[in-house]
């Protein structure tokens, strides 16, 4: 059926382009990156360099469903509008396919590819596939650009970090760790952390490891980030902020992505919650693989970006000519709630400086992005809902005062029935006062929603599959819920940075 599907979509589309009509595919997204054409699935390579954020990703250049996989590579001026460049690397015969990884600028040349200044290097898994998956092999490897991102050069000497005889080892995330004077790889390796070290970029020793009875009990560890973040109760303090993804999960509750807060001293990660705390990013459906830019220009900021998918369905979603998109990116910082710190995501500054305020609802500007803010109360009866009406249904954000739940309902608006576990609604539990209000931003683009609540403290992303724009929007309500301060804008599609 999933694959009948597909054939007919294909055929209409087909069919439009033979006749001269509309090509409006109400599935891509208008500030959320997706491929021009094929599959997508983690960022990679997230780096700001000659004024330009560069995006490369997991990319398969031959078909809509994971295959041999290569760096797929865009650019951006403002994190909004993006430019697909090609591939970057393709599968390499002695090393295998090209797996997740990050990309570093090397401003002083220590590495040695650079002698006429600042140059990239990428860091990535090198995937041998054996005759069964358990028997493939994975190692860390390296490229070079000599043109700002546009190309690169594997290094004839990978791999630089041999697999040292497991079989999940993967996904380097390298960064410069000041304080220790040297450059640090993250590379995750079962349910484990491992950490390396080098002076040049090229050679690199083992250090710590990290994950021993912490997080989730199941699946494997994968997409590895490390950065530091200003403790709100200390600002002289750095808070070490440790992320990975699970692969493996297949009942999509929650999208299975999962955070350690503590120290690292550029060898080891010290975490200061206990292993039974465990720590989430995301509580929609579809965020995955979060990875930060290194470079940025504001050196007080930290922007990363997910993909937008999970594992269980991401094969089997709607899709014609491409499959895949990444969120929009976010701005991290550290919160207190309930006496703890948790990490807080905010969509990036430039989407305010796009958006324009609207009437509600306004169908004159229904085909775009829509942010709707609002703060309703935490009561102990009653609900508040912002309902967005498709041709094919609804999709509704709900807020139940009564069990002080936050859902995401898609399961109208998406009714092809393409996987089971699609239609589920995400939820999340809101510890809050009786009083307190609740802020709530929803940003709607097409096929994907973003929700963020308690100033980004919570979020929950999911994707949606509807067969026409909006039609309508109703803020909606029980006379114990006072909702305020309801505002709606949309994306100003003529500006442009």
């Amino acid at each position: 059926m999933n694959r009948l599907i597909v054939y007919v979509m294909k055929a209409l589309t087909w069919i439009q382009k033979q006749l001269g009509l509309s090509s409006y595919n109400p599935q891509r997204p208008l500030i959320h990156f997706a491929p021009g054409l094929n599959w997508i699935n983690d960022p990679n390579g997230c780096v700001y360099f000659d004024g330009s954020y560069h995006l490369n990703f997991q990319y398969h250049p031959h078909g809509i469903q994971w295959g041999p996989m290569h760096w797929g590579h865009a650019v951006s001026r403002d994190l909004l509008s993006w430019e697909e460049k090609g591939i970057a690397l393709y599968p390499d015969k002695e090393t295998g396919m090209a797996f997740s990884g990050s990309a570093v600028i090397d401003s002083d040349n220590t590495s040695g590819f650079h002698p006429d200044g600042p140059g990239l290097l990428a860091f990535y898994t090198g995937h041998i596939r054996g005759k069964a998956w358990g028997k493939a092999l994975q190692q860390q490897c390296l490229a070079h650009s000599p043109d700002g991102g546009l190309t690169w050069k594997p290094y004839a000497g990978n791999p630089v970090v041999p697999n040292p005889g497991i079989p999940d080892f993967r996904d380097p995330k390298v960064f410069r760790h000041a304080p220790s004077g040297a450059w640090v790889m993250v590379v995750v390796a079962g349910r484990e952390v491992l950490f390396y070290r080098s002076r040049n970029l090229v050679d690199w020793e083992a250090a710590g490891r990290f994950g021993d009875g912490y997080g989730l009990p199941e699946g494997i560890w994968e997409c590895p980030d490390l950065f530091a973040l200003p403790d709100p109760r200390n600002p002289a303090r750095q808070v070490w902020v440790l992320t990975v993804s699970i692969l493996g999960r297949t009942k999509p509750e929650f999208s299975p992505v999962q955070y350690f807060l503590g120290d690292f001293d550029g060898h080891q990660f010290l975490c200061d919650h206990p292993a039974s705390d465990i720590r989430l990013l995301d509580y929609g459906h579809d965020f995955y693989a979060t990875q930060s830019w290194f470079g940025l220009e504001d050196q007080d900021r930290t922007v990363w970006i997910a993909w937008a998918n999970h594992w269980a369905y991401a094969n089997d979603i709607p899709a014609t000519d491409w499959r895949g998109v990444m969120s929009l990116p976010r701005e991290l910082s550290l919160g207190v709630r309930d006496d703890r710190l948790h990490i807080k995501q905010v969509p990036v500054r430039e989407l305010d400086d796009r958006l324009i305020a609207a009437p509600l609802p306004d169908r004159a500007t229904s085909d775009g992005v829509h942010d709707i803010r609002l703060r309703v109360p935490c009561t102990d009866e009653g609900f508040a809902a912002v309902r967005f009406r498709f041709g094919s249904g609804d999709l509704q954000v709900r807020w139940d005062a009564t069990d002080r739940r936050l859902t995401i309902d898609r399961s109208e608006v998406s009714r092809l029935g393409y996987h089971p576990e699609f239609h589920k609604r995400p939820s999340v539990h809101l510890v809050c006062q009786t009083g307190e209000m609740i802020d709530i931003r929803i940003i709607l683009d097409r096929s994907i929603v973003e929700v963020f609540t308690l100033d980004g403290l919570v979020t929950m992303t999911s994707q949606i599959f509807p067969g026409t724009p909006v039609e309508e929007i109703s803020i909606e309500s029980s006379p114990e819920v006072e909702i305020r301060n309801a505002e709606h804008r949309v994306i100003d599609l003529v500006r442009k940075q």
